[in-house]
């Protein structure tokens, strides 16, 4: 065999396993973006959650729709549609002061004890266990976070000498 065309070969043969090892490591174009849209579900209902806490705060309820939530001028809700499909997320009230927000993933979470580190797109830790989810759908039951009110104590009077 001729030396060039072998060091063509070779070289050729690095480039293709480069490039292979590059999309096995970094996953495939389709579970990328597939993961991107994920993660902004999850970001869209934790967005929701924070703007539920803010109604609440200052009107003592839950608000009827993600409409009127969005609606309301001193809540700021970032998005309250799927980025894929264009449709509200789902929400329910529950009671006086729990909802549940749903979404429909198209993958599962990773799971955090297991992963390889491939397909964690947002950071381990315990606050995000709750955030856990199938692929499909999935309801996230929620309770609003009232403020804490402080608690006036009462006067204390001191002994006549």
């Amino acid at each position: 065999m001729n030396p060039l065309r072998a060091f063509v070969f070779l070289v050729s043969a690095v480039v293709l396993l480069t490039a292979g090892a590059g999309l096995y490591l970094s996953g495939s174009p389709t579970v990328n973006r597939r993961l991107a849209l994920d993660t902004q579900r999850l970001n869209d209902l934790q967005s929701i959650t924070y703007a539920m806490d803010q109604f609440w705060n200052l009107r003592e309820r839950l608000p009827d729709t993600l409409e009127t939530l969005q609606q309301t001028r001193e809540v700021y809700v970032q998005n309250i549609v799927d980025p894929a499909t264009k449709t509200p997320y789902a929400f329910r009230r529950t009671d006086a002061d729990s909802y549940e927000l749903c979404a429909t993933f198209d993958l599962p979470s990773p799971d955090l004890e297991k992963s390889d580190g491939r397909y964690v797109s947002y950071p381990a830790g315990p606050g995000n266990l709750f955030w856990q989810h199938p692929a499909g759908e999935k309801c996230f039951s929620l309770d609003v976070n009232k403020p804490v009110k402080p608690v006036t104590p009462e006067p204390t009077r001191l002994p006549n000498p």
